[in-house]
């Protein structure tokens, strides 16, 4: 078996597991159905994600309420799914209720608001526009440099989401210097070569040579 093959055999039995001790609905069980939601995002199998992430919100509810911090981090997920599905309304929408939550749980110089920053940004471009794009995207950039280490993949994160911003509008030469800096920074910080994020980063960074090309 593959190595996300051998993941979802483990979350189903830890899931089974805990099913048995505490009933269908715990928050031991909701943190683990949040799990098995980003491995099928990561999948790319966004319905089956949607719908368990999904679950994992409602469930949470009966214990956490709408504006606990772990409702928000669920949020986000479901916001960046809708992204790639690119249904960008419901990702605006969603990610303002995340921005809502991690402004008075956490604060606006907090890492996860400056990340729920840069998903809104994707969002917009989406929508088409481009310069509050761009603007929440550097914002989201800001807060994080003034917060962790040059290195940290989180930097990174935001330099792809920026280059995808520049490559949305048509501007290559600053979409390319994103997304360099991103790899560059998840190069140093050590990251495995099959990281998701360096994955992503490399892929964009092709994709931005050939649409380069063909214009």
């Amino acid at each position: 078996p593959t190595e996300m093959e051998t993941a979802f055999e483990h979350f189903s039995s830890v899931l089974s597991g805990q099913q048995k001790i505490h009933g269908m609905k715990h928050p031991n069980i909701a943190e683990t159905l949040h799990a098995i939601g980003c491995a099928y995002s990561r999948k790319g199998d966004f319905s089956t994600a949607l719908k368990i992430l999904e679950e994992c919100y409602y469930m949470r509810l009966e214990f956490l309420g709408v504006d606990h911090p772990l409702q928000a981090t669920t949020l986000h997920e479901i916001a960046k799914i809708h992204v790639k599905r690119e249904s960008y309304k419901k990702a605006i929408r969603i990610c303002d209720t995340v921005l809502d939550i991690r402004k008075e749980s956490l604060s606006e110089g907090h890492i996860d608001f400056a990340r729920a920053l840069a998903t809104k940004g994707s969002s917009l471009v989406g929508r088409g526009d481009f310069q509050t794009a761009i603007n929440c995207a550097k914002e989201a950039l800001r807060v994080c440099t003034e917060i962790v280490d040059p290195t940290h993949p989180s930097i990174a994160e935001v330099n792809v989401t920026i280059g995808s911003i520049y490559l949305r509008n048509c501007q290559f030469p600053e979409a390319t210097a994103a997304v360099q800096a991103a790899i560059e920074i998840y190069r140093q910080s050590n990251v495995d070569d099959d990281f998701p994020g360096l994955q992503e980063a490399i892929t964009l960074m092709e994709r931005i040579e050939r649409d380069e090309m063909l214009c």
